[in-house]
C-alpha cells in the first residue's frame, strides 16, 4: 500500500514538469504544464487558452468538460475555447517541447455569485 501511495505521489509531481529530453540536446525541454483542478465548481463560464512564445511545439492540450477530458492534438497556436461547466472543476494541461521560449496554458473561470478563479502554468527555457 505504501509503495502504491508513493508511486502515485511521484507521478503527481512529474505531470507538470519540464526536463531535458534525454537525447543529448540540452537545449530542448520536454514539457507538461498542468494547472490542476480549480477550487471552485458548479455553473462556471470557463475560457481555456494555450500559447507558445519562441521556439517549441505543443503536441496536445487536454482540458476538462462535464463529459470528461477533451484532447486536442497538434493545436494551432494561440489556441482558446470557452464553455460552461456545471459539475466539473476547470483544469487544463499540455504536452510539448521548448527549445527557446515559453509554453503557457491557463483558464479563467467565473461563476455566480462573486466566484472567480484563474490559473496559468508555464514551461520555459532560455537559450544558453
Amino acid at each position: 500500500m505504501l509503495g502504491q501511495t508513493l508511486g502515485l505521489l511521484a507521478g503527481a509531481f512529474t505531470v507538470g514538469a519540464c526536463g531535458d529530453d534525454g537525447g543529448g540536446n540540452n537545449n530542448t525541454l520536454q514539457c507538461g504544464p498542468n494547472t490542476g483542478n480549480s477550487t471552485i465548481s458548479g455553473s462556471l463560464s470557463v475560457a481555456y487558452s494555450a500559447s507558445l512564445a519562441g521556439s517549441g511545439t505543443v503536441t496536445s492540450i487536454t482540458y476538462a468538460t462535464d463529459a470528461g477530458d477533451v484532447v486536442v492534438n497538434n493545436p494551432a497556436l494561440p489556441w482558446q475555447t470557452s464553455l460552461v461547466l456545471v459539475t466539473s472543476p476547470a483544469a487544463i494541461r499540455a504536452a510539448g517541447t521548448v527549445t527557446t521560449g515559453t509554453i503557457t496554458i491557463g483558464y479563467n473561470a467565473v461563476g455566480a455569485p462573486d466566484r472567480a478563479e484563474q490559473d496559468t502554468a508555464t514551461c520555459s527555457q532560455t537559450n544558453q
